[in-house]
């Protein structure tokens, strides 16, 4: 596993949920089952509530802020994907209706009716 320990460790002070603190609460528990002790761990005997600390509220509304700029950004880059597939679909329909106008003017004396586009 190729996880860096510290950022592990940031992850889970900031409760985060992703694959960090996946695999640490996966080998905890892998750890815990086959008799180790963790003073984390209340029914441990070992248990310290001492490491248990919470974080300055600071850094949580700092954590909130990077997290509410990064979610804006997405949104940013999720909004501007689908106003291009957009525009793409707008030419898209266009193209297909100009190729529509020149079938029908080509074959109208084959008995298509001239004017009316294909419908697709």
């Amino acid at each position: 596993h190729n996880y860096d320990p510290k950022e592990t460790r940031q992850y889970l002070e900031l409760n985060k949920h992703n694959a960090h603190t996946t695999l640490y609460h996966l080998l905890l528990r892998k750890f815990l089952r086959n008799g180790g002790q963790s003073p984390v761990d209340p029914f441990s005997d070992n248990f310290n509530p001492l490491l248990q600390k919470p974080l300055p509220k600071t850094q949580i509304v700092e954590q909130r802020k990077l997290e509410n700029m990064q979610q804006q950004q997405q949104l940013k880059q999720s909004m501007n994907a689908s106003k291009s597939m957009g525009d793409n679909r707008t030419k898209t329909r266009q193209f297909l209706e100009k190729l529509s106008a020149r079938h029908s003017q080509r074959y109208s004396s084959r008995g298509a009716v001239a004017g009316k586009p294909v419908s697709f």
